[in-house]
């Protein structure tokens, strides 16, 4: 389960990316009494002294109590000095407006999402995230609808959130990683293959063809974000493959991921972060048909550089832990 944990977290991160993205312009209300003030208090939060940018935020909603991007910035000034509850109170009021524009009511309900996720209330976070698809649909939104729902075990529901976000944005690496953990965690080993090799070929920016790999031995390369290692192994129908790709430094995380291909470049079985300390581990797959086969190895969404131990077993019978 330790890929859940990393949703969750993962959902937590993603709460944040609006409240510190600064170069993003706040909204401007329409017409409106004394616009100054919000320009003083856009200015202010600009200047990050969010104390005083709720003042005039709030100054302004005493004006003008229908402009609903003015309790947004004040919900988001909120969250920068680190009190959720407050923030939540101003998006109620925001919420509370009649004809708020789409957009705007879009982002108060993906930034309240965010925060429900911090707060490990999933199902509201569902909630908002459905709320703000229904007025705007984007990748990005069913990416994080996608990650609630994994927390939730609803693998379904999230299989189908990766998709719709893959229909919008299928060019973006870490959707094939996350759908890919997906099939793994539902049984669909080869569909979870599928999507990791798509996943590797995005991101590759170079590629290494290592030596021969031999049952038992282990080869070390250094790897970072972008490289592809290959290594070619000879099979037998019938015994079973074991692979584990894994930082030699104990103290140094490095996600990796593999996917071992047949003679034909068919992926049949991948891994994403089973082992400990972000490692890449496959534990007895039944080889279908003799003959040349490839390893492929790299850096997953974790990342990392440095050097990686890669051991392969080859065996007649089942390895036990």
């Amino acid at each position: 389960m330790g890929k859940f944990r990393t949703l969750i977290a993962m959902i937590m991160l993603l709460a944040a990316v609006p409240v510190f993205a600064q170069d993003e312009p706040t909204p401007e209300p329409a017409a409106v009494v004394f616009p100054g003030i919000f320009d003083q208090a856009v200015a202010l939060f600009d200047a990050q002294d969010y104390e005083q940018a709720i003042l005039r935020f709030s100054l302004f909603s005493l004006f003008n109590p229908t402009a609903g991007e003015s309790y947004y910035a004040t919900a988001l000034s909120h969250l920068n000095l680190g009190d959720a509850e407050a923030a939540l109170a101003e998006f109620d009021l925001a919420l509370s407006i009649d004809d708020l524009p789409p957009d705007l009511e879009a982002d108060i309900y993906r930034v309240r999402a965010g925060i429900y996720g911090q707060q490990q209330r999933l199902d509201e976070a569902v909630s908002d995230y459905t709320a703000a698809l229904d007025l705007i649909p984007d990748a990005q939104t069913y990416f994080r609808r996608a990650l609630n729902y994994a927390a939730l075990e609803q693998l379904d529901n999230a299989l189908a959130d990766f998709n719709a976000a893959l229909e919008l944005d299928g060019q973006n690496p870490v959707l094939y990683v996350y759908r890919g953990y997906i099939y793994a965690t539902s049984g669909q080993s080869q569909l979870a293959a599928e999507d990791y090799l798509t996943y590797i070929n995005l991101i590759q920016t170079e590629r290494t063809e290592g030596a021969a790999l031999e049952s038992g031995a282990a080869v070390t390369a250094q790897i970072e974000p972008g490289a592809v290692f290959a290594y070619p192994l000879e099979v037998k129908v019938g015994t079973y493959f074991s692979g584990i790709a894994i930082s030699t430094d104990e103290n140094a995380t490095i996600d990796t991921i593999m996917v071992l291909l047949d003679e034909t470049g068919k992926p049949l079985i991948g891994d994403d972060d089973s082992g400990n300390n972000g490692a890449a581990l496959v534990l007895n797959y039944e080889i279908p048909n003799s003959g040349a086969y490839t390893l492929l190895i790299a850096n997953s969404t974790g990342g990392g550089s440095g050097q990686i131990a890669v051991q392969m077993f080859l065996s007649d019978e089942p390895l036990t832990n």
